[in-house]
This record gives C-alpha cells, structure tokens and sequence, in this order.
C-alpha cells in the first residue's frame, strides 16, 4: 500500500504574545475519512498567549465523559484539531473564511447585536 503524501506549514506569530500556527494535509482522498484525507490544525502558544478550549462533548464519542458532557481548558500549550475527510476539508475551509471576514469587517464592537446563524451548504 502507497504510502498518503501529505504537506505541513508552520508560522510563528509575534507581538505580546507569541502563538504559533499550523496545518498538516494530506489533499483531497476521494471521499469521507474512510478514504484517509485529513486536515489537522494547531495552535501553540509560545509565551504569553491567553486562549481557552471549550469543547461541548458528544456522549457517542469515543473520547472521555467530562461533567455534563462539557470539557473546559485554560491556558493549554497546545491545541490540535483534525478534520477526516473530503467534505470536512471544505467545511473548515469554508469555516475560517467566514471567521476571517467577520473579524477583518468588525475590529470594533460598538453595541450588542443578536446572535445570527447562517446555513451554508458547501459544494
């Protein structure tokens, strides 16, 4: 069996705090994560960065319970997230454009707004 190529970038990023990010991939694999495609994203904090995890816990997940099915992290070193499979890869993708924009279009919160969800369908 052919072993998967797969691509790693890393940028360290430094102000008052120092945050490194990455993305390792292995490209599209033809379908679901059965098929061996991943996308895997980390945050490391290289000094003084303050960030926190909060993670909402599925009971048929295969991970560990936690109190109320709810995992709650100060401060980690490190975080690692991958994403298995084709529409995953789009989904995160699709996903950190809308974040980006967001952030870019409103660097300044002058008032309380509403919570909005939007429904994308990615192709």
């Amino acid at each position: 069996m052919e072993k998967l190529k797969t691509r790693k970038i890393t940028k360290d990023f430094h102000s008052a705090n120092q945050f490194r990010v990455s993305v390792e991939h292995n490209g599209y694999q033809g379908g679901d994560a059965g098929h061996g495609g991943y996308t895997k994203i980390t945050f490391e904090d290289l000094g003084s960065t303050a960030f926190e995890v909060e993670c909402d816990c599925s009971p048929y997940g295969d991970g560990y319970e936690v109190a109320d099915n709810n995992l709650y992290i100060s401060e980690p070193e490190k975080v690692t997230i991958n994403f298995m499979g084709d529409s995953e890869r789009d989904s995160i993708i699709e996903g950190l454009k809308f974040i980006i924009n967001e952030l870019e279009k409103n660097p300044e919160v002058t008032e309380n707004h509403e919570e909005v969800t939007e429904h994308i369908w990615v192709d």
